[in-house]
């Protein structure tokens, strides 16, 4: 007579034996359930690496930047715009968004390519690295097609000045003209609606407060054309970049207008500013990391809307 403990153990050889025999049967059947476990596993990480939620949550666990915020969708539309002249028809149509302000953007840089085109050859900067003189040509070549559609009478200032017509009631235009009056009353919250506009053309020229007697920023005063106020140009464009605020690729306005005229022609804003900041020939090292110490300032600031570090206190309202 089996006792508990052999019965057990038979029971168990037996199921094994099974499940042996099963396999040898019929292999394409485990085969098949392994497959299917192992599809739903990689569709799962499939799923998980485009699903925005499940990026953003990866992006904050594994850097220690600041999340990117989502650009002007105008801003967005000229990136990789292939006919500006189209491009900016689009945009005047919407002046209550902006569109008039960022047409005159196109037109200035349209201008400036048909410009650089109209320069005798000999004036037209050329580059002994045969690599960068390849992106060049082919940054000019781009930018040349996509401005082909303008004629060089839509391309004057006669045109800037009827797209940045107040009557016009585009809000970006209001903004700049607000902020350059200077008038107490409206300057702090002409420079709150400049933040939400997230435009960086507009940011660019006007975020930093500069007057006769030199540039404000973070509660100090830095003379006209010192070196702090040189780099904090830079750093605005970093932050610009490195908030996502700004398209900052091989293919944007302030690369590709870098590339043409041979100062550098690169992939990301970062180089750039790294090349310019060699050939100021300087103290690179330690301006490259006075820049990066105003740029992460100035991304925060842009991400979290803080007016404050660009606020003098003589253009701050008073109770």
């Amino acid at each position: 007579m089996l006792n508990r403990t052999q019965i057990t153990w038979f029971v168990f050889a037996c199921v094994g034996l099974i499940l042996v025999s099963a396999y040898l049967l019929f292999p394409k059947t485990f085969s098949e359930e392994s497959n299917s476990t192992q599809s739903l596993s990689q569709k799962q990480r499939i799923e998980s690496k485009y699903d925005p939620v499940a990026i953003e949550a990866k992006i904050s666990m594994t850097t220690k930047s600041t999340p990117i915020q989502t650009m002007n969708p105008m801003h967005m539309e000229i990136a990789h715009a292939t006919d500006f002249r189209a491009l900016a028809e689009k945009f005047k149509q919407h002046p209550e968004q902006g569109g008039l302000y960022y047409a005159s953007s196109i037109v200035k840089h349209c201008y400036a390519v048909r410009a650089y085109l109209k320069q005798p050859k000999g004036q037209q900067t050329d580059s002994s690295d045969h690599r960068q003189a390849s992106y060049m040509q082919q940054s000019l070549t781009r930018q040349t097609s996509a401005c082909a559609g303008f004629l060089d009478s839509e391309l004057s200032v006669a045109a800037l000045n009827a797209l940045s017509d107040p009557g016009k009631g585009d809000p970006l235009f209001q903004i700049q003209t607000q902020l350059k009056e200077r008038q107490t009353e409206n300057y702090q919250t002409a420079l709150s609606s400049l933040l939400e506009s997230k435009s960086p053309e507009l940011i660019m020229q006007n975020l930093i407060y500069r007057n006769d007697e030199g540039v404000y920023f973070d509660g100090k005063n830095y003379a006209v054309g010192s070196n702090e106020s040189v780099l904090l140009n830079y750093a605005m464009r970093m932050a610009l970049c490195d908030s996502g605020t700004a398209s900052c690729d091989k293919d944007s306005f302030w690369l590709s207008e870098a590339c043409t005229n041979a100062e550098f022609c690169t992939q990301n804003m970062n180089d750039l500013i790294q090349h310019e900041l060699a050939e100021r020939g300087s103290h690179p090292e330690s301006d490259m990391q006075a820049v990066k110490m105003y740029a992460q300032k100035i991304s925060a600031a842009l991400l979290n809307k803080d007016i404050n570090i660009f606020m003098p206190e003589s253009m701050k309202k008073t109770k």
